[in-house]
């Protein structure tokens, strides 16, 4: 007989970790996508908030430098992101069918955050 180890609760809090980490990824990506669009629309005027010398007053673009993920945030980010992932598969396959039923099961593999269409 098999011995299921983990509750609906455990399954909550996987799922509640992995969709968090999830989300924060999905925001440095949006917030690298629109300074990288700045950068490549306005390479002559824009300024970087916080770094160096005072953005020019008007309406010059400015990149909120303080606001972007530093290296190790992105880095930390990804390593939490998968760690959840992997507790979230291991929650899934410790349930029982009867506990999976009406639940959303996990993706098959580590998704990637492009973005949905529609």
């Amino acid at each position: 007989m098999t011995t299921f180890k983990y509750s609906l609760e455990d399954y909550a809090f996987a799922e509640s970790e992995f969709y968090t980490y999830r989300r924060r990824l999905a925001d440095y990506v949006v917030r690298l996508s629109d300074a990288a669009a700045l950068l490549r629309e306005h390479t002559n005027e824009v300024t970087v908030a916080g770094v160096g010398l005072a953005p020019q007053p008007g309406d010059t673009p400015v990149i909120d430098g303080p606001g972007l993920p530093g290296s190790l945030d992105i880095h930390r980010t990804l390593e939490c992101y998968r760690g959840a992932y992997q507790r979230l598969r291991t929650t899934w396959d410790g349930l029982n069918p009867a506990q999976r039923q009406g639940l959303r099961s996990p993706p098959s593999g580590l998704p990637t955050l492009r973005p949905v269409d529609g």
